[in-house]
């Protein structure tokens, strides 16, 4: 099963993609964790940012080659590169669930201002990418964030990959 983990700088995906691998037992693949392997860090030109999802797809591939399940941490803001995945799922005749990760702007705002340790992403890279971000129409669920709320949404999720709906 390929799980895409998906949302905005600042929304919460990280935690809750991490939460999610570890209540599945799911290999789990960050993309600012491949970019720092790529020493791509603070290189964000199109060509780098396919870079780093070409090599979170090879990743993912080799591990639902070893029949694994994947949990993919990464914004997926653009249809093409979503698109990759749904149809690597398709190919290997897996699932594939997707989940969309919001909150509120002011929550995000107060989350980028804190120090982190693995994503470069800011206020600016924030805007830039709410600007551009395609919308999803693969099949979804959207998923709320709160600073309080990890077991809900991990309960959404699971229902959702069990039945297809919460």
């Amino acid at each position: 099963m390929i799980i895409l983990v998906m949302g905005l700088p600042g929304s919460g995906k990280s935690y809750f993609a991490n939460t999610l691998a570890k209540r599945l037992g799911a290999d789990y693949f960050k993309s600012d964790e491949i970019r720092k392997q790529l020493d791509l860090r603070g290189k964000y030109t199109k060509k780098d940012k396919f870079l780093v999802y070409r090599e979170l797809f090879d990743q993912a591939k080799t591990a639902i080659k070893d029949g694994k399940s994947v949990v993919l941490d990464a914004t997926f803001y653009l249809r093409e590169m979503r698109g990759l995945f749904f149809r690597l799922a398709k190919r290997k005749k897996i699932a594939c669930n997707a989940f969309l990760i919001q909150a509120e702007e002011q929550l995000i705002l107060e989350r980028l201002d804190r120090p982190r340790t693995d994503s470069e992403a800011g206020v600016k890279v924030y805007r830039k990418i709410k600007e551009i971000f395609d919308p999803v129409e693969e099949p979804h669920l959207k998923i709320e964030s709160t600073d309080s709320n990890i077991e809900e949404m991990i309960q959404r999720a699971i229902s959702y990959i069990k039945w297809g709906y919460v």
